[in-house]
C-alpha cells in the first residue's frame, strides 16, 4: 500500500515457463489485432509491433511503429535487425516490466522473450449513419503492454 513493501505475509505468483515462441509466428499471428493488456486491469489494445532481442516486426508501411496495424489487411509483416542500442533498450524493457510485475503486483514472469507494443483504445464511437455501428478508437503512442 502506498508504494511501500508489505510488512505481513506474502504470495508470489509464478507464472511457468511455455517455451521459447518464434518472434515471426507471433508477429504474424498478432500484428494489427486487438488484444487485452496491463493486468490486473485489463485494457483492449491493438498491436503494432513485436520485438525480440534481435529484430523488431512491424505491419509494412509504416516504418517501423507509431501507426503501423492501422490498415492491417493490406498491409504485409516486415522486420528490421536491431543495432546495439536498441538490443539495449529491449533488455532494459525487459528488466522494467519485470520488476514492476514483482514489486507492484507480486508475479514473478520468468524470462521475456518478446514484447508486444501495443496502443491501448481510448474509447468508442457510434456512427449513427450506419446503423449505431461501433468504431473503436486506438491511441497511438508508444508504450510497452
Amino acid at each position: 500500500m502506498f508504494e511501500q513493501a508489505s510488512r505481513g505475509e506474502n504470495m508470489i505468483l509464478r507464472l511457468l515457463p511455455q517455451g521459447a515462441p518464434d518472434t515471426a509466428e507471433v508477429a504474424q499471428e498478432l500484428l494489427g489485432k486487438e488484444i487485452w493488456v496491463s493486468w490486473p486491469h485489463m485494457v483492449e489494445a491493438k498491436v503494432f509491433e513485436v520485438w525480440d532481442e534481435r529484430r523488431m516486426f512491424y505491419l509494412g508501411g509504416g516504418g517501423g511503429g507509431g501507426g503501423g496495424g492501422r490498415q492491417h489487411q493490406q498491409q504485409a509483416v516486415q522486420s528490421e535487425e536491431h543495432d546495439e542500442g536498441k538490443r539495449t533498450v529491449f533488455q532494459l524493457t525487459v528488466k522494467s516490466i519485470t520488476e514492476k510485475y514483482k514489486s507492484r503486483w507480486g508475479v514473478e514472469i520468468g524470462p521475456t522473450k518478446v514484447i508486444l507494443q501495443a496502443a491501448p483504445m481510448t474509447g468508442r464511437k457510434v456512427c449513427e449513419q450506419l446503423g449505431h455501428t461501433f468504431f473503436r478508437m486506438i491511441n497511438f503512442l508508444k508504450s510497452p503492454n
